[in-house]
């Protein structure tokens, strides 16, 4: 069974179709930890796909909270929680690219101090372009079509001298899933 962890800001249209099969839970910024721990059933592992991008006049505040904070709430109350896993979805950019790369930089050193200090598996998944089924018109592949479709004489567009993976949604379940449930403790992927 899956439960989600939702702030409520972001939308959950991807996932309207699975919505009778997740037990949502609206979570708090001013929510204390113990009392999630009183409504939350039992958990072995948590993921965390959680992202804001900057986009759309988000504040760096809220960026943090967002990419940082939020994630970290949900370790430490794994972690109370007697959960075992927490697997990250992160980010291929340099930190130094825009303040979201930064802020994914500093979730994976956080994770790392809370992977010594909790009794808890933490996994990262460096992930390059994810692309699937109700992508926005403004991601890469999205975009690329809609430029053919839509028969621009120009689509501004790097040398493309950089190499990229291009990773579909369902891939990314699949691989959650088995960083989730089919890892073990002695695994040499295990570890921020």
């Amino acid at each position: 069974s899956v439960v989600a962890l939702s702030t409520g800001k972001g939308s959950h249209s991807r996932v309207a179709d699975l919505s009778h099969r997740i037990e949502w839970i609206k979570f708090d910024k001013g929510a204390a930890v113990a009392d999630l721990l009183n409504i939350l059933p039992p958990v072995d592992g948590a993921g965390n796909a959680a992202g804001a991008y900057g986009a759309g006049g988000i504040s760096a505040s809220e960026l943090i909270e967002t990419n940082i904070l939020f994630p970290m709430m949900v370790v430490e109350l794994l972690a109370k929680a007697g959960g075992r896993r927490f697997v990250n979805l992160d980010t291929f950019y340099p930190a130094e690219r825009d303040e979201y790369a930064l802020s994914k930089a500093q979730l994976r050193e956080w994770l790392k101090g809370a992977a010594r200090r909790l009794p808890l598996d933490v996994i990262n998944l460096r992930l390059q372009h994810v692309y699937g089924p109700h992508d926005g018109r403004q991601k890469f592949i999205p975009s690329l079509v809609t430029a053919c479709l839509e028969n621009l004489s120009h689509v501004d567009l790097t040398k493309g001298e950089q190499r990229r993976d291009f990773i579909y949604v369902d891939d990314v379940v699949e691989a959650l899933y088995a960083a989730l449930f089919l890892c073990d403790k002695s695994s040499p992927h295990s570890g921020a």
